[in-house]
């Protein structure tokens, strides 16, 4: 279960990101902000943490309320726009979002 303190910021560009006016895939990409957790990878100086989470489509599909196919074709969308890579193993999706952090400075 994902950490209930993070705190997620969204910058007033979002809205100029490519599929803010799609719902279903902006709210798959939030809802996978939210439930993902960080992961260290890599070794020495190229280590990165990265965001994954491990999920189905169906849990998607029933978490969200929308139909399956409605949320493979958004995860085809963030797949396509570089948002995140899909890895499938038999039973699980594992989705890892690319991101880069900002600085508030």
């Amino acid at each position: 279960m994902p950490n209930k303190e993070v705190c997620l910021k969204l910058y007033k560009d979002f809205q100029d990101w490519k599929w803010y006016n799609n719902t279903c895939t902006k709210c798959l990409f939030i809802h996978l902000l939210c439930n993902a957790e960080k992961v260290n990878s890599g070794s020495g100086r190229t280590k990165k943490p990265q965001i994954k989470v491990v999920t189905t489509y169906q849990k998607l599909a029933r978490e969200l309320g929308f139909s399956s196919k409605a949320i493979i074709a958004a995860v085809r969308n963030l797949i396509d726009s570089g948002d995140i890579r899909l890895k499938k193993t038999m039973s699980k999706l594992i989705i890892t979002i690319e991101y880069e952090e900002k600085n508030d400075n």
